[in-house]
């Protein structure tokens, strides 16, 4: 072999060489995007795919075991309240959204856990508490008539309806005066626990109007703006009306 036919050999050793390089690369440029776009796949992915599928005790199954491992999983309360939800148990629905609004407070998770509360049949998210109730010809009726009423609202620094009843609630103070008691509660500091199990309190705001003698006689669930305190308490006072204006 001549040195030129050498040479001719060895360059197309070379061509083949990067050819076959540059195929590899491509096989591994292709391969590459398939890996990615393919998450793993998670207990809770899995549940949240059998919810939607309409799968609702399937996802249960799957959620209350990684919840034994998992007991913060805020998401993972969230999905296992609404599964509950669709299977129509209120009680375990509530119990289960009510921890994952205190799992992760502050989040888009516990803005959806409390909009998930808020649902719920309303008989199931009523605040409890000693009710005060006259009978007349065997009807339960609501006193009225209250010199004074004690307004306690449940609430959550981070939630937007609440921030603006807090606003509110100044206002009814110095619109109604002495005619009203208002006292805020903080639902995500430890200490108001005994208070909020005490009332029973689901989704917030929760508003709850006492009598003089600590009884309840009305409350509010969500909020719906100022004129729905001064209703109430109107209602409650016999018709009475604020020392100053109502705006």
């Amino acid at each position: 072999m001549s040195a030129w036919q050498g040479k001719v050999k060895s360059i197309i050793s070379a061509g083949m060489l990067v050819a076959l390089l540059a195929t590899m690369n491509i096989h591994w440029a292709q391969a590459e995007p398939a890996s990615q776009s393919s998450p793993a796949i998670t207990p809770l992915s899995q549940a949240k795919a059998k919810l939607h599928q309409g799968k609702a005790k399937e996802a249960m199954l799957i959620l209350e075991k990684l919840i034994q491992s998992e007991p913060k999983n805020g998401e993972a309360l969230l999905n296992l309240g609404m599964a509950y939800k669709r299977t129509k148990d209120y009680a375990k629905a509530k119990s289960t959204l009510i921890l994952a609004r205190r799992a992760v407070p502050g989040t888009a998770i516990a803005q959806q856990a409390n909009d998930e509360l808020l649902k719920l049949p309303r008989k199931i998210i009523a605040p409890r508490g000693k009710p005060a109730f006259a009978y007349i010809r065997v009807r339960r009726v609501a006193p009225a008539g209250l010199t004074r009423v004690k307004l306690i609202a449940f609430y959550a620094s981070w939630a937007q309806p609440c921030k603006q009843l807090q606003a509110d609630m100044e206002k009814v103070k110095a619109q109604w005066g002495d005619k009203v008691e208002l006292v805020t509660i903080d639902v995500d500091d430890p200490k108001n626990e005994q208070l909020v199990e005490e009332y029973d309190v689901s989704p917030i705001p929760t508003v709850v109007f006492l009598n003089e003698a600590g009884q309840m006689v009305s409350f509010l669930i969500g909020y719906s703006g100022e004129g729905s305190l001064h209703s109430q308490i109107r209602s409650l006072t016999a018709g009475a009306k604020p020392t100053a204006p109502t705006s």
